[in-house]
């Protein structure tokens, strides 16, 4: 009996260490495209352009062989704009988009973890991951995956154009998507062509200063 129970137990323990496998498949996160202001539903043209030329064009070659987005809400209209952004690529990798997991108060935190070790366990193909905007911040952590914080306290994962990368569950780093015509820096538009905050009074200030003082020399001179 107690031999029994003993071979029980080492196969137990044998199959919970086996079943802990490391998640060695290439991970990008990216965020939805860009919808339009006011709360008003779909994607902008520039996000019909990111979503039908941008994405296919970065990611159709990578090997991705799952794209994970968050269920559709018909109530909070959230993971619309979510699932949009990726099905033009999972459509020319005739690939359905995976929506099996929830958002918002309805989200299990382990879902996406699960389905992921799921793939992983039958295919070393890459993983292309997009939720939406609003709850970015669960949906990370949840992945339970350090990632470098910005100035502003978050994940880092939230510019339109921004593609995390993530291999043997460890953040690999961060690249723009580098559309053309959408991404990088306009013209013109560098920081250094730009006064800082109340710039342009400071000098308005010193310039009259500096016409009152050659005001008073100049009446000093004349005494």
């Amino acid at each position: 009996m107690k031999l029994t129970m003993i071979a029980s137990l080492f196969c137990f323990a044998l199959a919970s260490f086996s079943g802990v496998t490391a998640i060695r498949n290439s991970l990008f996160i990216i965020s939805q495209a860009e919808t339009p202001s006011l709360g008003v539903d779909g994607l902008t043209p520039i996000g019909v352009q990111r979503a039908e030329e941008c994405i296919p064009s970065v990611f159709g070659h990578l090997g991705i062989g799952l794209i994970v987005s968050c269920t559709p809400d018909f109530d909070s209209g959230a993971c619309f704009a979510a699932v949009a952004t990726v099905t033009p690529l999972a459509n020319a990798l005739n690939l359905t988009v995976d929506t099996s997991c929830d958002t918002g108060d309805n989200a299990q935190d382990d879902c996406v973890s699960d389905l992921i070790a799921a793939f992983a366990a039958k295919s070393t193909k890459a993983i292309l991951a997009v939720w939406d905007a609003g709850d970015e911040d669960t949906f990370i952590d949840n992945l339970d995956i350090d990632l470098p914080d910005d100035d502003d306290d978050d994940d880092g994962v939230f510019h339109h154009d921004v593609i995390t990368t993530i291999r043997n569950e460890a953040f690999i780093g961060q690249t723009s998507q580098s559309c053309s015509g959408i991404d990088g820096q306009a013209p013109g538009t560098g920081v250094f062509n730009f006064r800082k905050p109340g710039a342009h009074r400071r000098s308005l200030k010193a310039k009259a200063g500096q016409k009152r003082n050659r005001s008073k020399a100049r009446a000093s001179d004349g005494k």
